[in-house]
Formats: C-alpha cells, sequence, structure tokens
C-alpha cells in the first residue's frame, strides 16, 4: 500500500526588492503633493475664516436653605422621608439658571444689542470694543419680536443711516426703526469711519441662547461648589456674563432671607396686635 504525500509544496520566499517596491509611490508622487496641498489650503482656509470659541468657567458656593423651610427639611430628612442633600444641590443649580435671573444679567449687560464688524465671510462680535453704544427703547410688538439686524453706515460724527434706507438719523437720539424704537450713541471723543451692523433682541431671545450656552456642574468632591461655563466667541463677555450671573445669584439670596425675615416680623406683629 502506498502512502499519499498531502503535504503542500514549499513556496519558494522571493527576497524583497525594496527599489522595485518603493517605485510604485514614487510614480505617483505628483497625487501625494497635490492631496499635500489641498489639505493644507482647505486648512488654511478653515482657520482664518472660522470663528475661535473660548471656554471660560468660574466657581460659585451654593446657598444653603435658611428660615423655617430648612428647618422643615431637615426633620423631614431625619424621619427618612423628602429630598435629599444632594437633590437640594442639584435644586440650587436650576435657580442659578432660572429664566428671572437670566433676564435680569441680559438686562444688566445690555445683551439686547450687539455689534459686529462688517466681513464678506466672517463677522466678528465686537463687545465693548466698538466706538457703539445702542439701547432698545420700545418695541412695538414685543411678543412676536426676535430679532432685528441692521448695517449702521455713518455719515459723519452726528448722522448715520441704515443700509438700503434713505432716512438720516442722530447718534444719541431715539430713532423710529421697524421694530420699535432704539438709539444709537457714539462714545465721546471716538470716530466711526466704516460700516457696523448692529443685532437687537428681545430678553427671551437673549434668555434663550443663555440657557443653551451656559453649563452648570456639581464637581465632586468639592462640597457646596458648583462650576458655572461658557463656551462662546470673546472671552470677556464670557467672562461678565459668569461674573453677573454669580452676583445676581447672591442678590437673589439675599432677598429670599430679607423676604423671611420680613415675613416673620410680619408675624411676630399681627401676634402683638392680638395680645395687645
Amino acid at each position: 500500500m502506498e502512502l499519499l504525500d498531502n503535504s503542500a509544496p514549499e513556496r519558494k520566499v522571493e527576497p524583497l526588492n525594496l527599489k522595485k517596491e518603493i517605485g510604485k509611490y514614487l510614480r505617483k508622487w505628483p497625487w501625494f503633493l497635490l492631496s499635500i496641498a489641498l489639505f493644507y489650503t482647505a486648512a488654511k482656509i478653515y482657520l482664518r475664516y472660522t470663528e475661535p470659541q473660548y471656554f471660560t468657567k468660574t466657581s460659585l458656593k451654593l446657598q444653603e436653605a435658611k428660615g423655617k423651610n430648612a428647618t422643615a427639611l431637615t426633620d423631614l430628612k431625619n424621619l427618612g422621608v423628602g429630598v435629599s442633600g444632594n437633590d437640594e444641590l442639584q435644586g440650587e443649580t436650576q435657580i442659578i439658571v432660572s429664566k428671572s435671573i437670566l433676564a435680569t444679567v441680559a438686562k444688566k449687560l445690555n445683551l439686547g444689542v450687539s455689534f459686529y464688524s462688517v466681513g464678506n465671510i466672517k463677522e466678528i462680535e465686537l463687545y465693548n470694543n466698538t466706538s457703539l453704544t445702542g439701547k432698545i427703547i420700545e418695541i412695538t410688538n414685543p411678543d412676536s419680536f426676535s430679532s432685528a439686524t441692521y448695517t449702521i453706515n455713518p455719515i459723519n460724527n452726528t448722522t448715520f443711516k441704515l443700509e438700503g434706507s434713505s432716512t438720516v438719523y442722530r447718534f444719541g437720539s431715539p430713532a423710529k426703526f421697524p421694530f420699535g424704537t432704539v438709539q444709537i450713541n457714539l462714545k465721546p471723543g471716538t470716530r466711526l469711519s466704516t460700516s457696523i451692523k448692529v443685532v437687537f433682541r428681545s430678553i427671551g431671545n437673549v434668555v434663550a441662547g443663555l440657557e443653551n450656552g451656559i453649563s452648570v456642574t456639581l464637581p465632586p468632591n468639592k462640597g457646596m461648589l458648583m462650576e458655572l461655563s461658557l463656551v462662546g466667541p470673546v472671552p470677556r463677555k464670557s467672562e461678565d456674563i459668569l461674573n453677573e450671573l454669580s452676583d445676581q445669584y447672591i442678590i437673589d439670596g439675599v432677598n429670599d432671607k430679607n423676604q423671611e425675615a420680613q415675613n416673620t416680623q410680619d408675624f411676630i406683629n399681627e401676634r402683638l396686635e392680638i395680645i395687645t
């Protein structure tokens, strides 16, 4: 009986020809150079015309509940019912970004009026680095108004026009715009030689933007601290918003305490009147 040899024939290993392998790619070197040039150009264009975003963060100590409400919560916790301490802290993170506090911040910083440099592709918010300031005096239909955008073309140091309009307005005087009455001021000692874009927003529109932009977190192992952060193209504006938000949160807490003290005083006065 013959045994069959099922083993596969040995394959001859050819030595690697580096010159041949490199030659395969060298023949396509124009495409490599073209790809590099295209990606480099795309990166330059992206960096040139994309507005950078900056991350701003601050820390704030949470305010503990005071007064009889806090006592009632403590009693409930001792009985094993009621909200936990963590739930209270989470509640404070919602209070600081409540619509009432954000609306106050928007009004204090006049966030309803923004100025931008006029560009063909990219427009940069000027914030405080502009010779103009503005304010909304009255909105004709506040329920339907959200925002309005105009381009201011200066005529001289006292007057200006809106792009597409022949009406002449004066700096520092109330001006009737399609959505309502506003006032554009030229800062003393400054001149306006180029066109500037101005955007008017309702308080509701500004508050909605702040709600979406501001992040509130409770960092672990940091006790009663919470962190506020905001990403935006103008670091100074983000800092001002977070600082004003912190101030208004503290003021709101002080007002609550004052209200509790007033309620207590009224209660004592009513009891004294009954006794006497």
